[in-house]
């Protein structure tokens, strides 16, 4: 999660997604207009369309419903762990997200939705 290793020149002006539905563009919610990393986690500041479905999505990001996001990516490069038992892992070392996607169930730990008033409780929630 390194500055250096993310390269976030697709994902600023990249869409917000319904689910990683990306074929269908009644499921573009928004977009990404800011985004950085700083070596723990990433951040990215989007808009929401005006659209009804959107709008409704945003309410409940808004109000603690949905709290969950994923990333879509592509690696540019990886590196290789030696094997644990019997485990081979793989790491990213050079990677450009894509899009962002609001999910029902969180993608990994650090997944978590942080806005206005309730910033301090979902990053209580993310820990």
């Amino acid at each position: 999660m390194t500055p250096e290793a993310v390269d976030l020149s697709a994902f600023i002006g990249g869409p917000v997604l319904n689910s990683h539905e990306r074929f269908d563009v009644r499921s573009i919610l928004g977009v990404v207009e800011a985004a950085s990393v700083d070596g723990q986690r990433g951040v990215a500041t989007i808009r929401f369309s005006e659209r009804a479905e959107a709008a409704a999505v945003a309410r409940d990001v808004q109000d603690g419903i949905v709290r969950h996001v994923s990333v879509g990516y592509t690696v540019g490069e990886k590196a290789y762990r030696a094997r644990r038992a019997g485990v081979r892992t793989i790491i990213a070392t050079r990677w450009k997200p894509a899009e962002l996607s609001f999910r029902r169930s969180p993608s990994g730990p650090g997944g978590k939705v942080r806005t206005g008033a309730n910033m301090e409780l979902h990053e209580q929630i993310r820990q």
